[in-house]
């Protein structure tokens, strides 16, 4: 009796089925991903029939945006992202890199080009709404609208110490040339009049447009100041030289009743009538020979009696005289 272990195992039993054939798959061109032949792209649903792929051609650009559900969706053009604007797809706190941004990932709020369609300058973050330049800081908002420019920055030899090719002195062997400096570009590139600045430029700048706000701000205080201050003196001399006229007024009014005061009374200052007057030149000379009964008949005077003492006449005004020209004697 054989070993069982020799025994030949049972043959495998032939069947009429013809082992699978794997799913046929290619790369979808929008996202990378494999996808099956089929009408979209099973990773980003991408329609993949040719007018759709020369739509998707027309559509790209220089422009990426950060999304972590389509993490290699392709770049797009600069009118893409005014759209995507416009549909709120793109806010100020998106994530954006583009030929303004030298290709590094910035937040829209601070992307040239991107901002300012959003609301805010890039430089200053003051608001704004459609100007051509920022009010606050006068940073203009130009961007480049050419799809083919990825913007990225001149190639620039970076020193490395250590590195093998490097002498005892720590530099590189090969001497750059006069167009390219030993040390690193900062991350300032200017296009056009358009300058991309840095973040501490950026920084710099929103620092000097808050500066100057506050000093227009103490300007307009302090030219209030000054003007409530003149209108308080225009105020205060006005009322001075009242207050002299009032006192000038006043001292003329005294000095006119002084001398009201001063002077004799009306009667007294009449002065005399002429045809009223009783001096003896002035009075006509009565005639003997025709006695006039009008006329009062001489009274002798009187001595004073001896050893009397004088008595004073009071003093006639020319009313009394007038009274004792109308009286008639018995």
């Amino acid at each position: 009796m054989a070993d069982s272990a020799e025994t030949p195992a049972d043959p495998i039993p032939a069947t009429d089925q013809a082992p699978a054939t794997p799913t046929p798959l290619f790369i979808c061109p929008y996202c990378g991903g494999p996808t099956p032949d089929q009408p979209r792209c099973a990773q980003c649903s991408g329609l993949l029939d040719p007018l759709s792929r020369q739509a998707t051609q027309n559509a790209m650009g220089p422009w990426f945006i950060r999304d972590e559900a389509q993490p290699h969706r392709p770049g797009c053009s600069y009118e893409t992202i005014l759209v995507l604007i416009a549909r709120g797809k793109v806010t100020l706190d998106s994530v954006l890199r583009g030929p303004t941004t030298a290709q590094f990932w910035y937040p829209a709020k601070r992307i040239p080009g991107i901002a300012s369609k959003l609301g805010v300058c890039h430089a200053c973050q003051a608001r704004v709404s459609g100007e051509a330049s920022c009010p606050a800081c006068h940073t203009r908002f130009e961007v480049e609208g050419d799809r083919q420019t990825l913007g990225l920055m001149p190639v620039r030899m970076i020193p490395t110490p250590g590195s093998p090719d490097s002498n005892g002195s720590g530099t590189s062997d090969a001497t750059p040339s006069a167009a390219e400096p030993r040390s690193v570009a900062p991350l300032t590139r200017v296009m056009g009049s358009l300058a991309v600045p840095s973040v501490a430029e950026s920084r710099l700048r929103a620092e000097l447009a808050a500066a100057r706000r506050r000093s227009t701000l103490l300007l307009g205080v302090l030219a209030v100041l000054i003007l409530v201050g003149a209108i308080a003196l225009l105020a205060t001399t006005i009322a001075k030289t009242s207050d002299d006229g009032r006192v000038k007024n006043r001292a003329a009014a005294s000095r006119e009743a002084l001398l009201d005061a001063s002077s004799p009374s009306g009667a007294e200052a009449t002065p005399p009538d002429p045809s009223r007057s009783t001096s003896p030149e002035a009075s006509p000379t009565p005639n003997p020979a025709m006695p006039s009964e009008s006329a009062p008949a001489a009274v002798p005077p009187t001595a004073p009696p001896t050893g009397a003492a004088p008595v004073t006449s009071p003093k006639t005004t020319d009313a009394d005289l007038q009274i004792l020209r109308r009286t008639k004697l018995p």
